[in-house]
């Protein structure tokens, strides 16, 4: 059975299960096998940089080591902020309640960098309808980490969605912001008084 989350609204608690839309499933995908003179599947390997040795699918791994070359546990790794203090991790979102209290705007929402998109399968009808009116902003956690991506929860009038990713800090300019470049001599430098030279 597939995990759900749990969302609280205007006091009213309701689960939600998550359906990760991906691409190859809305669009389909294409996969390129290799075979051998002899019919035979080929498998992906890696040959090492002295060309003697071939290193099969699976048996290559990341490991962390210490300064004297000792291989370290993730489990071992400690966390801290930039003063020093040790950090907590931050539970999954599907191990607690996800409080829905936050609006957000559609600005808010467009500053976003999509990482997952999420179909929200909700069978309270009028939970649907109330959740369609408006955009929320959540803190999502899709295992326990140290740092929780944003998340907003959106309509497009049918369905609900939780678009997941992380925000960026833009700075707008608008045309009154826009400064001319000078010339040394103080005057502006007209696009077609430039001489290109090619």
């Amino acid at each position: 059975m597939a995990k759900k989350l749990i969302f609280l609204y205007q006091d009213k608690e309701f689960q939600a299960e998550p359906i990760k839309i991906e691409r190859k499933k809305i669009y389909g995908y294409s996969l390129i096998k290799y075979f051998d003179s002899n019919n035979s599947e080929c498998e992906f390997a890696t040959l090492t940089e002295d060309g003697l040795s071939v290193i099969p699918k699976g048996a290559i791994a990341y490991n962390i080591l210490d300064e004297n070359g000792n291989l370290i546990s993730r489990d071992d790794l400690m966390a801290y902020d930039l003063e020093g203090n040790l950090l907590s991790k931050i539970p999954s979102s599907f191990d607690q309640k996800i409080l829905l209290s936050q609006t957000a705007t559609i600005e808010e929402y467009l500053s976003l960098n999509v990482s997952s998109i999420y179909q929200l399968q909700i069978d309270d009808p009028e939970l649907l309808e109330l959740l369609k009116q408006q955009i929320f902003r959540i803190a999502f956690n899709y295992r326990e980490s140290y740092e929780p991506n944003d998340a907003f929860l959106l309509s497009n009038e049918k369905e609900v969605f939780m678009v997941v990713g992380s925000m960026a800090n833009f700075e707008y300019l608008g045309l009154d912001n826009i400064v001319p470049e000078l010339a040394d001599n103080g005057e502006i430098i007209e696009d077609f008084e430039i001489d290109m030279d090619f």
